[in-house]
C-alpha cells in the first residue's frame, strides 16, 4: 500500500531517499492556498497518515515534512503549530522557493 500513496496535487508528492545512511520519507508540500494554516492542517493529518504507513513497512525510514520557508517562518511563531508538530513527532526541511534549495533540517 505504501507504494501506491499519491499526494492530492502533482505539485506535490512523496518521495524516498536517503541522507548519509538515514533513510527518509518526504512528503513536499507547496503551501499555495490563501490560508497556510489550513494547508499546514492538512499537511499534519497527511503526515500521521504517511508516518504510519511507511512504520508498518520501513520501520528505519524516517519522515520530513519540506515544506518553504516563508509558510515555516510564519506559521511556527504560533505556539499552537510548534506543539502540534511536536506532539506529532514532525521532522522538518524548510526550502527556499526563491533561491530553489534546502535551508535547513528541522528534527
Amino acid at each position: 500500500m505504501v507504494a501506491d500513496l499519491e499526494v492530492d496535487l502533482a505539485a506535490e508528492k512523496i518521495i524516498a531517499a536517503e541522507k548519509g545512511v538515514e533513510k527518509i520519507a518526504v512528503e513536499i508540500k507547496s503551501f499555495l492556498s490563501k490560508s497556510w494554516l489550513h494547508d499546514f492542517y492538512k499537511a499534519v493529518g497527511q503526515f500521521g497518515f504517511y508516518n504510519l504507513a511507511i512504520a508498518a513497512v520501513e520501520k528505519d525510514r524516517q519522515l520530513y515534512l519540506a515544506m518553504p520557508d516563508t509558510a515555516y517562518n510564519f506559521l511556527f511563531k504560533d505556539p499552537i503549530a510548534q506543539e502540534l508538530a511536536s506532539i506529532n513527532k514532525m521532522k522538518f526541511i524548510i526550502f527556499s522557493v526563491e533561491i530553489q534549495s534546502i535551508k535547513s533540517w528541522k528534527k
